[in-house]
């Protein structure tokens, strides 16, 4: 792997920092040069329409690409110097002109959001190892898949060069007939019996991949709370909004992110995160699916709810560690509130 593949692995290029940084636009790629170490060497970066990113390191005065920052363990202290001032300028570029996510193929980055979308799931890093990467559930904290990036030769015999698989819980009696499917083999690193591998090259579609998701979601749910029809429990970030002002500005109306099957009528409490770390307000639904299209690093939203303020519980009445008792280990996303914890969420707002 090389230095640029390596370190942009997981990055991906913006065009309008690019050019604002000071890339040339060609026929087929963007270009940045520089030179350093006083002129004697000149840095030559290029990012593909696709996105990857290519480089090297030309001596201005022998008009010759100097190789030996792509030699793996080059002897001699100029060497290490030169190549130490060519990666600071890689990750200089890395740090202005480009945006993280979580995976290196498209499909799994599609698919991450996708999951957000249904589930409110981000992926976790579990493991020191970053190109491995847990989805679980909120409820239970069981994994229904795990994302990675592999040597592709440890699951296609031939291949070369690394890919991303996703691992998903498939049903007993299907396992079989679904490693006959091309892009789907027998699970790497888990249960074969249980578990299956599909690869993320876009052999198989998303939606065909969302579907076995799906399944692997709910075969690893394990037996469901039971939950009131009607009544939700979502997540507020402080940091990002201020929850309290926006009550008060708007006389006890609010409007928020809709992601979920709510209907106009539903009870719907918050529970606001640190510094309350606990559930602070119940609502109630009176207008669904207002178009409202807004999206940053933090959040995506597609349309809007309005929820009328009921009552506000103390910080202290339902924190954290009270919810966990009531079988409440997360709060991520529009979840079911558990029976008996509606029951006292509702004789405390009497």
């Amino acid at each position: 792997m090389s230095l640029e593949t390596d370190l942009f692995s997981h990055l991906r290029p913006s065009e309008q920092d690019m050019t604002a940084y000071g890339f040339r636009k060609t026929d087929h790629a963007y270009v940045y040069e520089h030179e350093f170490m006083e002129g004697r060497f000149r840095a030559v970066v290029t990012v593909s329409p696709e996105g990857s990113v290519s480089g090297k390191v030309m001596d201005t005065e022998l008009d010759e690409e100097y190789i030996q920052v792509h030699v793996p363990g080059a002897i001699g202290s100029f060497a290490a110097a030169v190549k130490e001032e060519y990666i600071a300028i890689l990750e200089d570029i890395a740090r202005h002109c480009f945006y993280s996510v979580p995976f290196v193929s498209d499909q799994a980055n599609r698919l991450s959001e996708q999951i957000f979308e249904l589930w409110h799931d981000r992926p976790e890093y579990t493991f020191q190892d970053k190109n491995y990467v847990v989805f679980r559930h909120q409820e239970n904290e069981k994994w229904y898949a795990l994302f990675m990036r592999i040597d592709a030769d440890k699951i296609l015999d031939g291949a070369s060069g690394q890919i991303d698989i996703v691992n998903l819980k498939a049903p007993d009696d299907q396992i079989g007939s679904l490693h006959s499917v091309n892009g789907i083999c027998p699970a790497w690193h888990m249960n074969r019996k249980h578990w299956v591998t599909v690869i993320l090259d876009d052999t198989l579609s998303d939606t065909e991949i969302m579907s076995l998701l799906e399944t692997s979601h709910d075969l690893t749910a394990g037996r469901k709370t039971e939950s009131v029809r009607g009544v939700w429990l979502v997540p507020a970030n402080p940091s990002y909004y201020d929850v309290p002002a926006a009550f008060k500005r708007e006389h006890g109306l609010i409007s928020w992110k809709q992601s979920t099957d709510v209907h106009v009528g539903d009870i719907v409490y918050m529970y606001m995160g640190s510094p309350y770390s606990a559930i602070i307000y119940r609502t109630e639904c009176i207008e669904t699916d207002i178009p409202y299209y807004f999206e940053n690093d933090q959040v995506k939203m597609r349309k809007l709810m309005r929820l009328k303020l009921l009552h506000e519980y103390k910080p202290d009445e339902f924190p954290f560690s009270l919810l966990k008792e009531y079988g409440v280990r997360a709060v991520r996303g529009p979840r079911s509130v558990p029976p008996e914890l509606l029951k006292l969420l509702e004789a405390h707002a009497d």
